[in-house]
């Protein structure tokens, strides 16, 4: 609201980045989808899902301030490192898989966490400016958010995660510590949690996958131009399907199916320019202190998590949709910072 209120008083404005208008054609398409949906409702409460997550993008972008960005990552760190506790007391207390209700399901849950956690994860190694009760801070809460994480029992979210600590790898940032401190908690936790080791290595799932995915790609072949609306997907298995016999399912399991079916090809056009924007944001932004490389690479943990994982399940949407677009709107709040105090620094020489 505020945002809005000061985009109407012209003290703000909208940056013309690829990214912002994917995320502003994101909202626009759903809107289009909504019109010719079936269900205009159950579509048009999916409409205010993106809008919700769409503002949060456009708020975190026009916060340029360091002070003010640590506050805000801090807050989100002590709030899900509070969350992850009363979720792992309450599933340990019922005997059932982690799920916390604010967070969605338990695929939801977990890409909330693991959001968060590379987040953590790049505080800690980046960072230089914390003191010890700080890196023990960060070290507790990484800890406790991998924990309830595995205990979600969801691979998917895993995937991305895995992925982005490889990359911390490869680029020859931290090796040891980041090897130790996910790779070491990760097995430990695995290894404690001993329900996660029947589904770690359980391929039932893909076969459910590939019948959804085939139906959504029906779905997009007869709706092509402006899909059959958001939360309007569903499809039942066949009575004789090896797993899950005629259960019903309300989405495609992958993001890109999803905004396939659901919106149609100005959705695919709209995320591929959301992802295209955030990689040349995260190229070009190169930071010259610990604090803008540690938010960088959270923002492409962030990243990652929903477009590595979008290809094994629904991602981009409820509240682990606002824990991405927060994370790259203050990197584009951060980048456009550093470009104005570059340019103040440039005319001050002149």
């Amino acid at each position: 609201l505020v945002l809005v209120i000061e985009l109407i008083r012209k003290q703000e404005r909208i940056n013309n980045e690829t990214i912002s208008y994917g995320f502003m054609l994101l909202f626009i398409s759903s809107l289009i989808s909504t019109a010719f949906a079936q269900n205009t409702v159950r579509s048009f409460n999916g409409s205010m899902d993106v809008l919700k997550y769409v503002l949060v993008f456009f708020a975190a972008s026009s916060i340029s301030n360091e002070d003010r960005i640590k506050k805000i990552l801090w807050a989100a760190y002590i709030s899900t490192a509070l969350a992850a506790i009363w979720g792992i007391y309450h599933a340990l207390s019922i005997n059932k898989q982690l799920e916390i209700h604010s967070l969605g399901n338990w695929n939801y849950t977990s890409m909330f966490l693991n959001i968060m956690l590379a987040s953590m994860l790049s505080t800690l190694l980046f960072s230089d400016k914390k003191g010890l009760s700080g890196r023990v801070a960060l070290s507790t809460g990484i800890v406790i958010i991998l924990v309830a994480s595995v205990m979600t029992l969801s691979r998917a979210s895993m995937i991305g995660l895995i992925v982005y600590v490889a990359i911390l790898i490869l680029s020859r940032r931290r090796i040891g510590k980041s090897l130790l401190i996910f790779a070491g908690i990760f097995i430990a936790s695995v290894f404690v949690y001993k329900t996660m080791w029947s589904k770690l290595f359980s391929m039932q799932s893909m076969l459910t996958r590939i019948d959804i995915w085939g139906h959504a790609f029906e779905y997009f072949i007869n709706n092509p131009i402006a899909g059959i609306g958001l939360n309007n997907f569903v499809h039942t298995l066949p009575v004789d399907f090896p797993v899950d016999p005629g259960d019903t399912v309300y989405d495609a399991h992958s993001l890109y199916f999803q905004i396939a079916s659901e919106m149609g090809t100005a959705g695919i056009i709209a995320l591929g320019l959301v992802i295209a924007g955030f990689i040349k944001i995260w190229v070009n932004l190169r930071p010259s202190d610990s604090f803008g490389k540690a938010l960088r690479f959270g923002a492409m943990g962030a990243f990652l998590i929903i477009t590595v994982t979008g290809l094994l399940d629904t991602t981009l949407h409820h509240e682990h949709a606002i824990a991405f677009t927060m994370m790259a709107g203050l990197m584009l709040g951060y980048h456009r910072g550093q470009k104005t105090d570059q340019q103040k620094k440039q005319m001050e020489n002149l």
